[in-house]
């Protein structure tokens, strides 16, 4: 309507809104000239009435007038003063009125046959255009299908046509996948999984759903939370975008790829520091079925153990996702599970136990002994500290992820146990520092006439005090771990104390070199 009164050939009339004001964004799906005395089986609904007011009825019958007009969904009223009337009756503005129809007069005659031609003339090309854009958008979501395009990709072509945020939800309403556009994530998946369930139950018509479905089966919903101002455009995009996730479904990608996806955007965001925020962070977590409250929340990483008599196999990421996740259901956890890449490929989960007597780390030691039945016992498993909310995990998933590369490498003796940040306090400390100065030039003073022995006569001193340190009251256990005879490694510790001028029975002694020993390994490997 506000368009159509700006147009050039309504302005040379000089027109005048009088009712409606609030009502001139209405459509206008045709425009069509009423002079007759009724209006039944004239209009189809959403016309653009003119008339020149020849032929109606009576003042006292207007009001029945407009409300016949009302009823049959016009859109609007023009009419021009002069020919019949010399101003708007005011039966007729009451009646506009109070029925929100909205009544335009004009004050200098205009040729109807203008109006109509250029009012449709805009019509048609505005179909026009959407019948292309639809096109253009049919012939995106085929090439899509085409090229098996991966849910986020699609969901986010979605968010970029349709200017909304977008989200690709489960039946359980948890968050697969989605676009935020220009909407905080926070405030997209606060509270997602309730409220999306209360705004099915209402119909909210503040956005716009599609089913994804196939073969009669649902599989979730596609919503744009912000409902564009042209409704049946985005309808016909949702509609392309959920054929586009159905085939992609039943193309034989597994029931588990949806899980799969949820899972690895959310700890790939977590990894590469891709957070909004520590409140996103729970919001989203939320989001994919997590809970947080009220609960232990722990980190753990996990790939195939280093041993040094054994070459290090691949780690096979299926298998072991799958071990994770059915070792968290067994142990009553909730789990965010997925492959990530830092260096070598690793599993990394979050879960979230029950607050149970037994405390978690026996929810900890059951969950390791589920993963080493399922997958033998040559995975290295850390688990991080503890927490009780979002920012606390967040530290875990780090310190499990830590954990691998600070005890990457076994002598035997952690076959098929965990690695706990319990008890790792210091490398995590000396892992957190080794890029500092001073630190660096602690480990180099400290161990300097070792690793200079080393280098000039091509010993294994370093090596032989490493395996000491980690012992250092069972001489016997460190002979072993470095497959020398008992004589023999006490003659290079005997030589070790001779180069640094100091007796390994000291507990200073032991602690400073041990500082300096990790220092020194988390220096090669960083």
């Amino acid at each position: 309507m506000r368009d159509v009164v700006a147009s050039a050939e309504v302005t040379a009339g000089q027109p005048e809104v009088l009712t409606g004001h609030d009502r001139m964004d209405r459509p206008v799906r045709w425009v069509h000239v009423l002079d007759g005395p009724t209006v039944e089986g004239m209009l189809a609904g959403h016309e653009l009435v003119l008339s020149t007011g020849v032929g109606w009825p009576p003042e006292e019958l207007l009001p029945g007038y407009v409300g016949a007009l009302v009823r049959a969904g016009a859109a609007g009223l023009i009419l021009e003063l002069g020919a019949h009337y010399g101003a708007a009756p005011p039966a007729l503005v009451d009646a506009c009125r109070d029925l929100d129809l909205p009544l335009i007069t004009l004050h200098r005659r205009v040729r109807f046959v203008s109006i109509t031609e250029a009012v449709h003339r805009r019509i048609l090309a505005a179909q026009m255009e959407a019948l292309e854009a639809r096109d253009s958008v049919h012939a995106l979501f085929t090439e899509l299908i085409r090229t098996g395009a991966p849910a986020d990709h699609i969901v986010h072509e979605v968010a970029r046509l349709l200017r909304s945020p977008v989200v690709l939800e489960d039946l359980s309403h948890r968050v697969v996948t989605y676009a935020s556009q220009d909407e905080d994530v926070s405030s997209l998946l606060a509270d997602w999984r309730d409220r999306s369930r209360l705004a099915h139950a209402r119909g909210n018509a503040t956005r716009s759903v599609a089913v994804v479905e196939a073969r009669g089966r649902r599989w979730g919903h596609l919503i744009a939370t912000r409902a564009p101002a042209d409704a049946g455009g985005a309808d016909f995009v949702l509609s392309q975008a959920a054929v586009a996730l159905s085939l992609d479904r039943a193309a034989g990608h597994g029931a588990d790829e949806w899980l799969r996806l949820s899972h690895q955007q959310l700890l790939d965001d977590v990894v590469q520091r891709r957070l909004s925020g520590i409140d996103a962070l729970a919001h989203r977590l939320e989001a994919t079925g997590m809970p947080l409250h009220e609960r232990h929340l722990i980190g753990v990483a996990l790939r195939q153990q280093r041993f040094r008599d054994q070459p290090q196999g691949p780690l096979d990421a299926a298998a072991a996702r799958a071990a994770v996740l059915s070792a968290a259901a067994a142990t009553g956890a909730d789990a965010v599970c997925s492959e990530v890449s830092l260096g070598a490929p690793l599993i990394l989960a979050a879960l979230s136990f029950p607050r149970r007597r037994a405390g978690p780390d026996a929810d900890v030691d059951r969950f390791a002994a589920h993963i080493a039945t399922e997958l033998g016992p040559q995975l290295h498993l850390t688990a991080g500290t503890v927490a009780t909310d979002a920012r606390g995990l967040l530290n875990s998933l780090d310190e499990s992820i830590e954990l691998l590369d600070l005890t990457n490498t076994s002598h035997g003796s952690t076959r098929g146990a965990v690695v706990r940040a319990t008890g790792q306090e210091l490398p995590l400390l000396l892992s957190r520092l080794r890029d500092e100065p001073l630190v660096q030039e602690y480990a180099e003073s400290v161990l300097g006439p070792l690793l200079a022995h080393d280098a000039r006569h091509g010993t294994d001193l370093l090596q032989v005090l490493t395996a000491y340190l980690q012992t250092p009251g069972n001489r016997t256990r460190a002979a072993a771990d470095s497959h020398l005879s008992r004589s023999v490694f006490y003659q290079r510790i005997a030589v070790i104390e001779n180069l640094l001028g100091r007796s390994l029975e000291d507990g200073h002694t032991i602690a400073s070199l041990y500082s300096a020993v990790l220092v020194h390994q988390q220096a090669g490997t960083g």
